[in-house]
């Protein structure tokens, strides 16, 4: 009976560690970049660069 409530315990205790874990960096997020005016989002360099203007 001890052996029961201590898994029981335990399951308790850890299991909203787990549940949060699930949604916390398992996978990458995008996230909006905003570029100021006159600039542009360059996906492989990953920063803003001046925007050609003609």
């Amino acid at each position: 009976m001890k052996r029961i409530s201590f898994v029981a315990a335990v399951v308790v205790v850890f299991a909203p560690t787990v549940a949060l874990a699930e949604g916390c960096g398992w996978g990458h997020q995008k996230q909006a970049m905003s570029c100021p005016e006159g600039q542009i989002y360059d996906a492989s360099a990953q920063t803003c660069v001046p925007s050609a203007s003609s």
